[in-house]
Order: structure tokens, then C-alpha cells, then sequence
């Protein structure tokens, strides 16, 4: 028999307050559609973690909303926010970014200082900041909990989210840590000693290294992984084919060490590449001979060629709906989108029709934008002045 829910109850109330899923119940999906429109790209992914219907409404809305502004971001004026993280010198590159629908971490060049802000405040807002790792950081991410760090001095520090205490220092690795990537109760280092390590946090204060496997000399540019750790992209493969990125399969890894042929080769550069991003199923890459790359990971096959930033792109990403980024000197930021919106791409088709321009942001020309994040509706960009722009095409 079904509860019966009475008119004064606490469910009751939060029934009549769950006004969209009441719009939605009453054939009335268009009118919930207005109002979300009046939210900006960081309230959307903030909804999405409501419950399960507000997920999919939010999905449907953005749906339609890509359909219905269909606006190169080039020639839109978004809302801009601007983070500056404490500069102890004149230069203050922000070596690594992470973000979430609440928080962004960052990691600052030389200095050794991580940086984590409030994005939901107004302004943003410096939770926190603490001296990682001497002689540089090269890598943060975050989970609901922990934020991990790894730096120059070939440790992997575990802290917490919510004020920053340092809760264990890991010391597995003999030479700089490239990449950290926390993914549920595991964390996934890569190393320039050329080996990678899985390490279980289910107890921050006494993590357990698991699984560790020393791959090939290239491993010691692995340059970028994906969200879970089961990529591992390398800058080179080989030393007779210098600028020919290299992507393993750590999943398929069954020993201590790996072998020394890729699972998917990227030919087609002609100079160091500097950024690999990889969204699944495509990868993209930027590098010094100006141009950014996309590619199929399945088999490495390159779909598009598209002309980059001036002088160097230095940072690359990208999302599922085919919009690709690139961070390069003088502040310039590039922005690709591809002509046709599907909610579904096709990832055999080559002939893809792309079109790119320069949103204007607020990066001095004297510095290179190192670091780009692109979310559903916003763009998140870093230079090298400590500078962190975060570009909102929703609230325009």
C-alpha cells in the first residue's frame, strides 16, 4: 500500500517546492525551459546534481539550447570572471588546473603553491593555499573529499578539500610526478622515472601503493593521461620520430613492465607537441608547428588539421560535441566548432567542417595562456601571470 503523503508533512512541501519536475509532470516542459535559461553554465551543472530527473531535464534543456544558439562563442560577449592567485614573483605560471560545478584548484609554477577557490561565490573566493612542493608543481586534481599534488621533488601529496591539511606525503617515485588523477577510492601517478602507480586512498592517512609498472624511456614525458588513469600519452615514442605522440593502454597491463611499443601511434607533426587531451572517443593534440590536431583514439587516425593560435599552442582540450580549444603566446585563445550539432558523433567521419576564431578574454599579449578547460556553456582559461579567466556563454 502506498504512503500517503499529508498536506502539512515535510514531503509534501518539498514536493510542491520541486517546481520543475512539476512543470515537466504537466506537459509543461517548455516553461521549465525559461527558467533555466535565466541560469548561468555553473548553475546548470549544479542542477545536474540535484536528483536524477533535474539530470535529465538539464540534458534535454542543453540540448536545445546549442540548437537554438548556435552562435560562433568568437562573436559572443560572455560574462567574465576574473581569479588571480597570489604572485610572489613576476611571473606566476599556472602550471596545472582542475574544476568541478564548485571548486577550482590550481597549481602555481615555480612557487610550489597550490590554490583552491570557491567558484560559487561572488566573488570567487580563496579557500585556501598551501606550499606543496619545492622547486615547482606539475599536477593537481580533486575529488568530493581529497585534493592530490604532485611536483618537482617526486612526491604525491593527499589533502583536503575542505581546508587544506596536508594528510599524507607519498614517496614512491624517484623523479618529478607529470600527472595525478583521483578517480573514486584510487589515485593514478605517472612519473618521470618513467613508471606509473596505482595507490589506493580509501584511508587518506595510510594510502596503499597497489599496482606499479615501469614502462619505456618515453615514459618520462608522459605529458597527460585521462580522468581514470587508463591512458598514458606520451610527447615521443622514439627517438629517430621525435614529435610523434604515443598512447598506452594501462588497462591491458598485466606485469610490472610494459612494453615498449604504444597501443596507438599519432603521426603528423612537425614539431614538439606540447598538450594531448583525450575525450573519448576522440584525442586532441597542440604543439610548436601551430597547428592542433584531432584525432581517433580507437586507431589513431587524424580527422582534422586545424591552424592554431600565432607562434606556439601550449594547451589543448576539448568536449564531446566536437568544440576544441587551444591556448597559445601573445594570450590568444582559439575556439573550433564544428558546423553540424549532433547528439551523437560519428567517430568514422573524416570530413568534419570546423570553424574557429578568437573569443576576446583579458590575457595580457605578453604572456602565453598555458592551461584551457572547456565546460558545457563556459570556458576556463590560465596564463602565465597567475591570471584565471572563466568565460560564461550562458549568462551573455
Amino acid at each position: 500500500m502506498a504512503a500517503v503523503v499529508l498536506p502539512n508533512s515535510i514531503l509534501y512541501w518539498e514536493k510542491r517546492c520541486d517546481i520543475l519536475s512539476l512543470l515537466q509532470s504537466a506537459g509543461l516542459e517548455p516553461v521549465s525551459h525559461d527558467i533555466l535559461d535565466k541560469l548561468s553554465a555553473l548553475d546548470l551543472k549544479t542542477c545536474q546534481l540535484v536528483s536524477k530527473s533535474w539530470c535529465c531535464l538539464v540534458e534535454r534543456f542543453w540540448r536545445h539550447w546549442e540548437l537554438a544558439h548556435r552562435t560562433r562563442w568568437w562573436e559572443m560577449k560572455p560574462v567574465i570572471t576574473v581569479i588571480q592567485c597570489f604572485k610572489e614573483r613576476a611571473v606566476c605560471t599556472v602550471s596545472c588546473l582542475e574544476v568541478d560545478e564548485r571548486s577550482l584548484v590550481c597549481g602555481l609554477g615555480g612557487s610550489g603553491r597550490i590554490e583552491l577557490w570557491d567558484r560559487r561565490s561572488l566573488p570567487a573566493k580563496r579557500v585556501w593555499s598551501a606550499y606543496a612542493h619545492e622547486d615547482g608543481v606539475y599536477s593537481v586534481d580533486m575529488n568530493q573529499t581529497l585534493v592530490a599534488s604532485g611536483g618537482d621533488d617526486a612526491k604525491v601529496r593527499l589533502w583536503t578539500r575542505a581546508g587544506g591539511e596536508c594528510l599524507h606525503v607519498l614517496g614512491h617515485h624517484e623523479y618529478m610526478v607529470w600527472n595525478v588523477k583521483l578517480f573514486l577510492h584510487a589515485l593514478f601517478s605517472c612519473s618521470y622515472d618513467c613508471s606509473v602507480a596505482y595507490v589506493d586512498v580509501v584511508d587518506p592517512r595510510a594510502p596503499v601503493v597497489g599496482k606499479k609498472v615501469t614502462g619505456p624511456w618515453c615514459w618520462s614525458d608522459g605529458i597527460s593521461t585521462d580522468s581514470r588513469g587508463r591512458y598514458l600519452c606520451t610527447a615521443e615514442t622514439s627517438e629517430q620520430d621525435p614529435f610523434v605522440p604515443g598512447i598506452w593502454d594501462l588497462s591491458s597491463l598485466s606485469s610490472e613492465e610494459a612494453s615498449p611499443t604504444p597501443t596507438i601511434v599519432l603521426r603528423g607533426h612537425t614539431d614538439e607537441v606540447n598538450g594531448i587531451r583525450i575525450r573519448h572517443p576522440f584525442v586532441a593534440t597542440c604543439s610548436s608547428d601551430k597547428t592542433v590536431r584531432l584525432w581517433k583514439l580507437l586507431d589513431g587516425s587524424c580527422l582534422q588539421v586545424l591552424a592554431g593560435p600565432p607562434g606556439k599552442s601550449w594547451s589543448v582540450d576539448l568536449d564531446c560535441r566536437l568544440r576544441v580549444v587551444s591556448g597559445g603566446r601573445k594570450g590568444s585563445v582559439w575556439v573550433w566548432q564544428w558546423a553540424d550539432y549532433v547528439s551523437g558523433v560519428d567517430a568514422d567521419l573524416l570530413d568534419l567542417s570546423f570553424s574557429g576564431g578568437s573569443p576576446s578574454l583579458p590575457h595580457d599579449v605578453g604572456t602565453a595562456v598555458g592551461q584551457v578547460r572547456l565546460e558545457r556553456g563556459s570556458l576556463i582559461t590560465a596564463d602565465g601571470l597567475g591570471k584565471i579567466v572563466i568565460a560564461d556563454f550562458c549568462a551573455v
